[in-house]
């Protein structure tokens, strides 16, 4: 994608995140994933490429797990991986994860870095 449109959806998601109901979530893990990757689908799959590669260079594992499972499991290392099946969040560490992680790869895409 482009580095002005990366950089836009950057914003606008930073911006989302502070304001779900804006689009008419619920703030919820389950619902940022599912925009997420509505987003991605989109894009033909272009505005996440490389963010599943980087996710399990974090992690150290899980080249065969989607994006979401990943930040999942970095919020939550000591959980077992089934618990991940469900996006459920009730800490709100993934959420918290998904934006910091999703955001630093946007902006370092949009600067021509990623």
């Amino acid at each position: 994608m482009e580095q002005e449109r990366l950089a836009y959806v950057a914003r606008e998601l930073a911006r989302l995140k502070d304001r779900p109901g804006l689009l008419g979530l619920d703030g919820s893990y389950r619902d940022y994933v599912m925009l997420i990757q509505g987003m991605n689908l989109a894009t033909r799959f272009e505005l996440l490429r490389g963010f599943s590669e980087e996710l399990v260079g974090a992690l150290g594992t899980g080249g065969n797990l989607p994006w979401p499972v990943l930040i999942w499991r970095l919020a939550y290392p000591d959980r077992p991986a089934s618990e991940s099946l469900g996006l459920d969040d009730p800490q709100g560490r993934a959420r918290e994860l998904l934006f910091e992680r999703l955001l630093a790869f946007l902006g370092r895409a949009a600067d021509g870095d990623g």
